[in-house]
């Protein structure tokens, strides 16, 4: 049974974690245009062929694009123009990636048809190409095993070939 004073008890920690909860959204409205100015002065020095940055601009931008959404309107222009800037960086974020993560599954899928010598070279472009990426260590050690795995076998043709032509 509660008496008297655990209701109030309650309803004062209740009333405190509200408080506690507003001070908290009113310092989240408060550093919002912060939070989206660093997230732009970021994405303006974000390199095209660094993967794992875009990965992080993206977290850190769907972090910030439902705080915009639900505070922008209420701190003013100067926000609502801000939150914008950011979707339209995260949209171009989301492009880039998914050509970034197409040029990787496609490596693998190009290798995996490989029938030809044209096609081991092909191959290898796309290799390149993914290999000028900024990716995981263990997704750069398997791509380079890759790339070994292919010289080699464009070695053994070219050895192959040499003997079918003397």
């Amino acid at each position: 049974m509660h008496t008297d004073w655990d209701i109030r008890e309650s309803a004062a920690i209740a009333k405190g974690e509200k408080e506690l909860r507003n001070k908290a959204e009113i310092k989240s409205r408060q550093e919002l245009i912060d939070d989206g100015n660093w997230f732009l002065k970021e994405y303006a020095h974000f390199k095209s062929n660094n993967y794992l940055e875009a990965k992080r601009l993206l977290k850190d931008g769907g972090e910030l694009e439902p705080r915009f959404t639900k505070y922008g309107s209420d701190l003013g222009k100067q926000a609502v123009q801000i939150g914008q800037k950011v979707h339209e960086a995260i949209v171009k974020l989301n492009v880039h990636k998914m050509k970034m993560d197409d040029d990787m599954a496609s490596t693998y899928d190009i290798v995996a048809d490989a029938d030809s010598v044209d096609s081991l070279d092909l191959a290898m472009e796309c290799l390149a190409t993914v290999l000028n990426y900024t990716i995981a260590d263990k997704d750069r050690n398997e791509f380079l095993e890759l790339e070994k795995i292919i010289t080699v076998l464009q070695a053994d043709i070219k050895e192959i070939e040499s003997y079918i032509m003397a």
